[in-house]
């Protein structure tokens, strides 16, 4: 569905008549299907918003995508760059990591140790459904799992009318497809951990 689509249908859910909503205007319900996709973008990583980018670090520093969520894994020169948490980031300088070692810092990808000239990595991450800026406009998330984006978007409608019931209502079925895709996919997606020899790391597979 695009959003006209997806709009139509949260309509029919909320019973609008055609003539409008004075509280609920095609403006409103507008915003609240792309608010609804930006909540459902970050509740889980969604093998169709998984992305790859080339980075490049200059003084060991490099932005991150401007609808970058989550990472995945930095690779440099096909091998996967060691993830630190913050804390034994900065302590990576007396730490022996045979390779370069990176964190994020804000909107920014740090590497340690700093490299001596300009790098490029590819990033895999997951990114940020797109807003939806007409009626033409399509989400990224595939058409089968579209009523997802109903569901929660009359969540958000009902609470915005202040009728708590039929909010209880939009939330459970909400709540009821979220865990039925996401035991779809924990079928379907299943990994096993592949050892690559002559190497000192891991791959999911």
């Amino acid at each position: 569905m695009n959003r006209g689509e997806i709009r139509t249908a949260v309509k029919q859910r909320l019973a609008i008549p055609a003539s409008g909503d004075g509280q609920l205007t095609d403006t409103v319900l507008d915003s609240l299907i792309n608010t609804a996709l930006a909540h459902i973008s970050q509740a889980r990583q969604w093998p169709w918003l998984l992305n790859t980018q080339n980075v490049t670090f200059s003084n060991g520093t490099a932005y991150l995508p401007p609808d970058f969520i989550m990472a995945r894994s930095l690779v440099y020169d096909s091998r996967p760059v060691t993830w630190l948490q913050l804390e034994d980031f900065i302590s990576a300088p007396d730490t022996d990591y045979s390779g370069y070692a990176w964190t994020i810092v804000g909107n920014q990808a740090q590497l340690t140790p700093v490299p001596t000239t300009d790098i490029t990595t590819t990033l895999y991450y997951y990114r940020a459904e797109p807003e939806l800026y007409s009626d033409y406009s399509t989400p990224v998330m595939p058409a089968m799992h579209h009523h997802l984006i109903v569901a929660y978007a009359s969540y958000l409608a009902a609470i915005i009318r202040q009728d708590e019931g039929r909010a209880s209502v939009h939330m459970a079925e909400y709540n009821a497809i979220m865990g039925n895709m996401r035991d779809d996919l924990n079928q379907s997606t299943s990994r096993r951990i592949r050892y690559r020899r002559g190497y000192d790391y891991a791959t999911w597979t």
